[in-house]
C-alpha cells in the first residue's frame, strides 16, 4: 500500500524535484561517481535483493572505460536503479529523490540559544564568514567559497587608508562608511539587499501611509 503525501509535497516533486533532479544531482554533482556517496544512495534502496542486483549493475557500469564522463556514469546508474524500483511502485524512487533534494531545516538553530539566527550580514563566529544575501532565481549558481570573510573585509578597509574612527560622530561617518563598505567584496551582497529587500520595503511603507493619511489615520 503506498503511503499518501500532503499535496505540497506532491507538487513539490512533480514540478521542482524530479525535473530538476538530473540536472542538480547527476550533471553538477555527479553524485552516483563518487564510491562512498553513490553507497548512501544504494542504501536507501529498501528491498535488499534489488539493492544487490543494482549493485551488480553499478560495478559493470563503473568498469566501462567508455562512461568515464562523470555524468553519462551518474545517469546511466540511475537509470537502472529507476529500472528496479519501478517493479515496486514509485514511492522508493520518490523517498530518495526527497531524501537527496528537499529542503532540511537545522533544528538546533531554532532550539538552541547559544546557536546565531542568520541575519544579513552577521558573522559566523567560527568561519568568520559574512552572513549575506543571495538571490533565489540564482542560487544555483552561489559559490560559498566567495563570501567574504570579516579579516578580509578588515583588509580590504585598511587598504583604502581610512580610519573610521576619527569620523565617529561626525555627518561624514555614516556616508564614509557606507562608501568604504561599496569597495569592498561585499558591494554585489549590500546591492543586492538595497534592491531586492530594502527599496520595496521603504516603498510599501510609504503607501501604507499615503494610505493611511488619506483615510484619515493620523497614527503614522
Amino acid at each position: 500500500m503506498t503511503t499518501p503525501v500532503h499535496p505540497s509535497l506532491h507538487h513539490a516533486y512533480k514540478d521542482v524535484l524530479r525535473p530538476m533532479f538530473e540536472e542538480l544531482i547527476l550533471k553538477n554533482q555527479e553524485l552516483l561517481v563518487h564510491e562512498a556517496k553513490a553507497k548512501g544512495v544504494l542504501d536507501m534502496v529498501i528491498d535488499t535483493g534489488t539493492r544487490a542486483k543494482i549493485s551488480d549493475e553499478w560495478k559493470r557500469i563503473d568498469s566501462k572505460a567508455k562512461l568515464d564522463d562523470g555524468y553519462a556514469r551518474s545517469k546511466a546508474k540511475w537509470e537502472v536503479m529507476r529500472s528496479h524500483l519501478a517493479g515496486q511502485g514509485e514511492q522508493n524512487e520518490k523517498e530518495i529523490v526527497f531524501a537527496l533534494m528537499y529542503p532540511r531545516l537545522d533544528i538546533n538553530v531554532s532550539k538552541q540559544l547559544n546557536h546565531l539566527l542568520k541575519s544579513p550580514f552577521c558573522v559566523h563566529p567560527k568561519t568568520g564568514k559574512v552572513c549575506v544575501p543571495m538571490d533565489p532565481q540564482t542560487c544555483e549558481r552561489f559559490d560559498l567559497d566567495a563570501v567574504p570573510t570579516m579579516n578580509s573585509l578588515v583588509q580590504q578597509i585598511a587598504e583604502m587608508k581610512i580610519d573610521l574612527r576619527l569620523l565617529k560622530g561626525s555627518s561624514d561617518e555614516s556616508k564614509t562608511a557606507r562608501k568604504a563598505v561599496k569597495n569592498t567584496s561585499l558591494k554585489e551582497y549590500v546591492t543586492l539587499f538595497e534592491a531586492s529587500f530594502l527599496r520595496p520595503l521603504q516603498q510599501s511603507i510609504r503607501l501604507q501611509r499615503r494610505k493611511r493619511k488619506q483615510d484619515g489615520d493620523q497614527s503614522w
